[in-house]
């Protein structure tokens, strides 16, 4: 199974960071550290499995982390400000498609770290 890692700098206003897979590394943004809150917050660090799946809200296909504590609905998508997100990591539209050929829709395993 393929790995990838994404190590994470907090600020109050958001989570910066650098999500690395095979010879590539984007840069990320999440919502600020918030104890885990649904919607408001990024999610805690830790090791996911993260499966190919239909993102209803917006009617496309992303990839989501599964088995997030207390949390559900956690995609790597595109968006370019931490307002827009409710919980999620997201990158550019390059990057993320990027993300999205190097993952070929497999599984992979994400270990997120600060």
């Amino acid at each position: 199974m393929k790995t990838a890692k994404l190590i994470r700098k907090h600020t109050p206003k958001q989570t910066n960071g650098v999500f690395v897979f095979s010879n590539i590394s984007i840069k990320t943004i999440e919502r600020p550290w918030l104890d885990n809150r649904p919607m408001v917050s990024c999610i805690p660090e830790g090791e996911y499995l993260c499966k190919w799946s239909h993102m209803a809200e917006h009617n496309v296909d992303h990839y989501q982390l599964q088995k997030v504590p207390d949390r559900s609905a956690i995609f790597i998508h595109i968006a370019t400000k931490p307002e827009q997100l409710h919980g999620c990591i997201a990158s550019d539209r390059v990057s993320i498609g990027a993300l999205e050929t190097w993952g070929n829709k497999e599984d992979f395993m994400l270990t997120i770290s600060s």
